[in-house]
């Protein structure tokens, strides 16, 4: 064996190390993965399971950093970088941002996902789920006990989002899970489930007294990153040779340029009304309530026969989305649709698409008000990016990549960024047509560009919640939808960038490669060779694809 073979042997060694760590560590995850060895556990996470954990991702960084990566081929450099980039992150989110430390949200997301992957993910028969379930559930007073003394000056807008989660999540212990396991013909096991969730929620209950009226009033932390560990998670999270500086005045730059392109459609769409006017109007064009899922099912069909015949994109091998109505019991969690992607590691490739109907016992004006949400211009927007040839396609190339580092992390610069960049691909090749459709998709713009300047005045400017909430009032969000995005960004710094970002990046590759190949490219063979790189950072699929690599705004 050459010395290059050895290290290399020795680097899909320390692959399958870490990957064992990080699931055994974290079983949550690797329930989301489709690794499955460990559904029945919630894991340790004690302050010294911690700090141990920590310790031994620093031992792993120290010993991947020892390899000698001369002669290696391309494909395997960038895995090296994209292993090495996730596991400095596990360890600056706990050692410098002290997230297990300070956000409560962390623990009450891991006590319900842990949950709720199993009920919904079809891997295994329902009753052995369900007892994996009941298994976990048993695990949520011992974790929440060890949130609670973990938990140190958290900022208080955290406790507050915390609570909210938490209280919205008892339901999920208390009813979804006996409804769902009404579906096995064991009444033991029903029991058994009843009682477990009946368990897990008074542990939650608990944990939210707690949060109320103890750690709240000693919540003083502060929720920016700051401008140090932001730059920082550009060049070294997402591989971007951008700063602060650069994304502030990228997103402002588009936004106002965005902001004419409203004003300009909205004038086709409905002259002499404010762009915000005309897009509020187009909601009341909407399909009857027993339609909803008939549209978004014809929306995806359309995206997907157009994506092909027009020679955008080709298909992996074995793909499948499902559009289905929400779990009734979710409809609150889920208002009006979501995307469930297949695990990465699982079997299947099948994805799947719920629609939250509208409830017949709400009244004609509640109705309404939600229908809106399903826009006839709206949907053919959100049957694109979610499924054809957007999030759908791309996690499913995704999955069927054969790096087991690039199916394990995933990049929100590429997720993203792809199924923003599809939106513009397929308005320009005809898809979306009517000045409706492009009003919708010049607003969902316009948004994307506001998050880049939210996410970087939040965590490096000084900005306030509430000036960030105003910012997304003024562009036509509704006060309960622009305060739930403005919360989420508080505690995601740099994703929020990663939409337009992103799509930028990708725009990038494309005129690189048209202008290295000429009358040959084509733009098909481009967007597969992009697909089959894995769900990675632009940047580095700029290495493998051969390309220029360096970011500019």
């Amino acid at each position: 064996m050459t010395p290059t073979s050895h290290s290399l042997q020795r680097f899909h060694n320390l692959v399958r190390e870490y990957r064992t760590f990080v699931c055994a560590a974290s079983p949550v995850v690797a329930t989301e993965l489709g690794i499955h060895d460990y559904d029945d556990q919630l894991g340790d996470f004690s302050r010294a399971a911690i700090l141990n954990k920590v310790e031994q991702a620093r031992r792993f960084l120290k010993e991947l950093r020892l390899l000698d990566r001369s002669g290696w081929p391309a494909e395997a450099e960038i895995d090296y970088l994209w292993l090495e980039a996730n596991v400095k992150i596990g360890i600056r989110e706990v050692s410098r941002q002290r997230e297990l430390w300070r956000n409560p949200i962390l623990y009450v997301n891991l006590v319900l996902y842990g949950a709720y992957l199993l009920l919904v993910r079809d891997f295994a028969p329902l009753e052995e789920r369900l007892r994996h379930v009941v298994a976990r559930l048993r695990e949520v007073p011992r974790v929440l006990e060890d949130a609670k003394a973990n938990l140190r000056n958290p900022p208080r807008l955290w406790v507050d989002i915390a609570v909210e989660s938490a209280e919205g999540g008892l339901g999920l212990f208390s009813q979804w899970l006996p409804e769902v396991a009404s579906a096995v013909p064991h009444p033991a096991l029903q029991a058994e489930v009843a009682l477990a969730g009946r368990e897990g929620a008074a542990a939650l209950a608990g944990f939210i007294t707690f949060l109320r009226e103890d750690l709240r009033r000693r919540a003083r932390g502060r929720f920016a990153v700051g401008r140090e560990v932001y730059d920082r998670m550009l060049r070294e999270d997402h591989f971007l040779d951008l700063d602060a500086d650069d994304l502030l005045r990228l997103g402002q730059r588009v936004f106002q340029e965005l902001q004419a392109r409203c004003e300009e459609l909205a004038a086709q769409v409905a002259p002499g009304l404010d762009w915000r006017e005309a897009i509020r109007r187009l909601g009341d064009d909407h399909p009857a309530a027993g339609q909803l899922l008939e549209a978004y099912r014809q929306a995806m069909q359309r995206a997907r026969d157009f994506s092909l015949q027009r020679g955008l994109v080709t298909l992996p091998g074995d793909e499948h989305l499902t559009v289905q109505t929400t779990p009734p019991s979710l409809w609150g969690v889920v208002p009006y649709a979501a995307y469930l992607p297949p695990a990465p590691f699982d079997d299947k490739a099948e994805g799947v698409f719920w629609v939250t109907p509208v409830s017949p016992n709400v009244s004609d004006g509640e109705m309404e008000a939600q229908l809106r949400g399903h826009g006839r211009a709206k949907i053919p927007l959100v049957a694109l990016h979610e499924a054809y040839p957007g999030h759908h396609l791309q996690l499913v190339w995704s999955k069927f990549n054969t790096s087991d580092v690039r199916r394990q992390f995933l990049s929100s610069l590429l997720a993203e960024g792809w199924a923003f960049y599809c939106e513009e691909l397929m308005e320009r090749e005809g898809f979306l047509v009517s000045p409706a459709e492009l009003l919708q998709r010049a607003v969902a713009s316009l948004w994307r560009a506001a998050r880049v300047v939210l996410d970087v005045s939040l965590h490096t400017r000084e900005m306030t919640p509430q000036e960030a909430i105003d910012v997304l009032v003024g562009i036509g969000l509704e006060k309960v939808a622009a305060r739930a995005e403005v919360q989420r960004y508080t505690y995601t710094p740099t994703q929020p960038m990663t939409y337009l970002v992103g799509k930028i990046e990708i725009e990038r590759l494309v005129a690189k490669r048209r202008q290295m190949e000429g009358a040959r490219f084509d733009l098909a063979r481009f967007h597969t060779d992009l697909l089959r790189c894995g769900t990675i950072p632009p940047p580095l699929i700029a290495r493998q694809i051969g390309v220029d690599g360096s970011s500019h705004a």
